[in-house]
């Protein structure tokens, strides 16, 4: 059954009464109070976890599964696209419900996780395997050990003269405060509450840039088919690398970091003081029409990643893992340009150049002066950049959001896990399941369900499902039903939604049915629906944000 966080038997005014809420009211509500006298002496993990070494001989037939950084066990052909682990699986571990697996290498970047499934899966035999006791509930050793005070003392423990790993004998010497389990279980549902919250507000900026990308192929079509020119062919001066501060330097100056071009849009406020063995030449400074480019520290995701800088950056510095491109900006604009660095047409040239045979991904600027840049009619190019701009004005607020919800998140795992937070009046439903309590209010999207026309036609065949399930969650409150996909085209999207809807209101819907959601499935399946013509989306000026409709 789904868990309800419900505040003293109820729930608080405008608040969700999920787990998965991404409300954050409720998460204040909840632990509004604070008790600085409740402190709990932390404890090495050694006397609350076993490991496992049961292994899969006589191949059983298990699943394969991996564990991925913050996103838990996953198919291990769905995370890697292919078969990657040995055909011959008699040797990899067995990790059965309710029992943790980590990568031992991969732990302090939150591979580690604890298995959900009602029945057993398989991981490689180099991932750890082992289970809490009774004393220690997995939700809420989970959470500590992706917490910041968590990982830094996996960072402490591990060793390995190549490549940093977590031994079993390194985790049990970890330390954590041990609650009384009823705590524990409302410490991790509160944090899971706040987690959430956090991660919406940063896929709020994912699909800000969704939308753009859209707007550009709604306008300017497939980049392939366009007339193209060398990058080389469109600067107003060569390429240029930036300068290297020098330990021993005797001038200074504000150098630019390379986070600043690598967070999805420039951050002016990533910069620090450097000394510089020569007085740093104007080709170093960021100009006017600069495009910042980083070569890239191995990993594709940033290799050839650009940004154009603010205004408050122009004679800043930049640093030697950039390289600066000035762009004519007679030929091309601003977002045209950056819009379609973005697009995979770019994307998929930066890549094949940067490619070694050791698997390290960098670029430079032989590399970078024949891409192929697709060249649209200028006065098109001034159209998209209106539109972008209205896009792109919303991206500061989001931003603002995401950091603000990340402090808070902080904030409140350092209270949690010292025992100042008061979460004597915070009560799981399945705790006061024999309790009188007030019923829940039905979210206000929901009224009206399944009465008036779908914007999609529900096939006969699939019909007839649909009305079964409507049946269960007439029952009342507290009765979800399993992810189904056709139930959330043909009757979420269709007829529980009322249009334009957003991305909010989309995962309320879902929250509201659906027995323990996964937000991203519910997200990329919001993307595959824009993809295929399902959904459109439009940025509403009048709501300020990203909204869809249907499109039968």
């Amino acid at each position: 059954m789904r868990k309800k966080l419900q505040s003293g038997g109820k729930v608080p005014e405008g608040s969700s009464s999920t787990e998965h809420s991404p409300k954050f009211g409720s998460v204040a509500s909840a632990v509004a109070a604070s008790n600085r006298g409740s402190k709990y002496l932390p404890k090495p993990l050694k006397g609350y976890v076993t490991e496992i070494f049961a292994r899969n001989r006589g191949d059983i037939g298990y699943p394969v599964f991996s564990v991925t950084n913050n996103g838990g066990f996953i198919p291990s052909e769905d995370y890697f696209t292919k078969q990657v682990f040995s055909k011959d699986t008699t040797n990899y571990k067995i990790v059965p419900p309710g029992a943790f697996a980590y990568n031992p290498s991969r732990i302090n970047v939150g591979s580690i996780d604890y298995l959900r499934h009602d029945s057993p899966v398989l991981v490689s035999p180099l991932y750890i395997v082992f289970r809490t006791s009774q004393e220690l509930h997995p939700s809420f050793l989970r959470r500590f050990i992706l917490s910041e005070s968590g990982l830094s003392q996996i960072n402490h423990h591990t060793q390995g003269a190549v490549r940093d790993s977590l031994k079993y004998s390194g985790l049990e010497k970890v330390e954590i405060p041990v609650p009384p389990i009823d705590e524990q279980r409302k410490i991790a549902a509160v944090l899971e509450k706040a987690d959430t919250l956090h991660r919406q507000r940063q896929e709020s900026i994912g699909l800000t840039e969704k939308l753009l990308q859209s707007v550009f192929l709604d306008m300017f079509g497939d980049p392939a088919e366009q007339p193209q020119s060398r990058l080389v062919d469109l600067l107003n001066q060569p390429l240029r690398n930036g300068l290297s501060p020098a330990s021993k330097g005797k001038y200074p100056g504000t150098v630019f970091t390379l986070s600043a071009i690598t967070q999805g849009f420039f951050k002016s406020d990533s910069r620090k003081e450097a000394m510089f063995a020569a007085p740093p030449k104007p080709t170093s400074r960021v100009g006017k029409a600069d495009f910042l480019i980083c070569r890239g520290n191995g990993s594709v995701k940033l290799c050839g990643q650009g940004q154009f800088p603010t205004d408050d950056a122009i004679g800043i510095i930049f640093p030697d893992t950039i390289i600066a491109a000035s762009i004519d900006l007679t030929r091309v604009s601003k977002s045209y340009f950056a819009t379609l660095w973005n697009q995979p047409y770019v994307r998929k040239q930066l890549e094949d150049g940067a490619r070694t045979a050791n698997g390290i991904y960098k670029v430079n600027q032989t590399i970078l002066e024949n891409i192929q840049i697709p060249i649209a009619d200028f006065e098109l190019q001034a159209e998209f950049e209106k539109k972008a701009k209205l896009i792109i004005s919303r991206k500061p607020d989001l931003e603002s959001s995401a950091e603000l919800t990340h402090a808070l998140f902080s904030s409140l795992q350092q209270r949690a896990f010292g025992g100042e937070l008061d979460l004597s009046r915070l009560t799981l439903a399945d705790e006061v399941d024999s309790q009188a309590v007030t019923p829940v209010p039905e979210n206000p999207t929901i009224h009206g369900r399944f009465k008036r026309p779908g914007s999609f036609i529900t096939p006969p065949e699939i019909e007839d499902k649909m009305l079964v399930l409507e049946e269960w969650l007439d029952i009342g409150p507290g009765n979800p039903i399993p992810w189904s996909e056709d139930f959330f085209k043909y009757r979420t999207l269709s007829q529980v939604l009322t249009f334009p809807f957003s991305f909010n209101e989309i995962w309320e819907a879902v929250v509201h049915d659906i027995e323990d959601p996964s937000y991203e499935v519910v997200k990329a399946k919001v993307f595959e629906y824009i993809e295929a013509g399902i959904l459109e989306q439009q940025f509403d000026m009048d709501r300020k944000e990203i909204v869809f409709y249907p499109r039968p």
